[in-house]
Parts: structure tokens; sequence; C-alpha cells
């Protein structure tokens, strides 16, 4: 998607948050499917949930407090910018001050909206279904791509 703001994790910007088109989404989704085939399934998860996380009712306030206590505790285990991931201490933190029943069928809902978008995308299909039958699993990808937001991560170009 052109004209997208930096700072946003993996290189893209909420879909939703933007209100892009339908076709726009769509070939972030076709440009997505590469990555959804290849063993970087953390970033892949994280991506989907955070497009997907647009629908989840989250405030401000408390997703800056839960980031800043993750980043103390990225602080402990050294550089806080260094790459993340779904089992870093800092992902569960994140997870666990942010997670609501209300918020985590809200994430499920964005992701099988999603997954009507990605048909005839296997790949980013198949991390979608992964996604949608483990709840635990597409919360921490959310609560990555959250942190990963406010610490200002930046995806490689070929996302």
């Amino acid at each position: 998607m052109n004209g997208e703001p930096k700072g946003s994790p993996f290189g893209l910007r909420a879909a939703y948050a933007l209100d892009v088109t339908a076709q726009e989404l769509r070939e972030w989704l076709e440009a997505l499917e590469p990555t959804a085939l290849s063993p970087r399934e953390d970033e892949t998860y994280a991506a989907l949930a955070f497009v997907a996380g647009q629908r989840v009712s989250l405030d401000d306030d408390d997703v800056r407090a839960a980031s800043r206590r993750a980043v103390f505790l990225l602080a402990t285990q050294g550089d806080p910018r260094l790459a993340l991931d779904l089992n870093d201490r800092a992902v569960h933190a994140v997870a666990r001050d942010l997670v609501t029943e209300e918020r985590q069928r809200e994430l499920l809902a964005g992701l099988s909206a999603l997954r009507t978008e990605a048909m005839g995308l296997p790949g980013v299909m198949g991390t979608i279904d992964r996604l949608l039958a483990d709840g635990d699993l597409a919360w921490r990808s959310l609560a990555l791509a959250i942190l990963a937001d406010e610490l200002g991560e930046d995806e490689p170009d070929d996302v």
C-alpha cells in the first residue's frame, strides 16, 4: 500500500484504520502471501493480527501503559530494540495486560473478516486459520504487533 506512515510494524499500517479500499487490502494480502509461505511465522501472525486487531476496542492509555511496562522487561534482557517474537516475556506481558473476553472476540471477528478477503491465498488463509484455531496465539500475535508498533519497528521492504 502506498503512503504508509513510517514506524508501523512490518512496514504496514492497519488497513481498517486507514479505511483502504478492498483492492488495496487484497494487494497487501497478496504481497504477504510469500511471507506466509515462509518460516517467518511470527511476523506473518503479527501482521495479520495487527490488521484484524483494528476491530479491537483498545484504550490508547492502556496500550501505552502495557507497552511501557513491556519495554522495562525488554530492557532487563538487554537492548529493547532487538527483534521480538511470540515467546518473549514482554509480549506475554502486553497480552496479559490487555486481554479481555470481549477483545478476544473482536480480534477473532476481525480475523474471520480478513480470511474472507484472503480467499485464494493458501498461505495467508492457512495462517489466519491457525490464528482462528488458537485464540491465545492470535492474542499474543496482536500483543507482538502492538509492542512492535509502540517500539517503532519497521519490517524489511520485502513485505
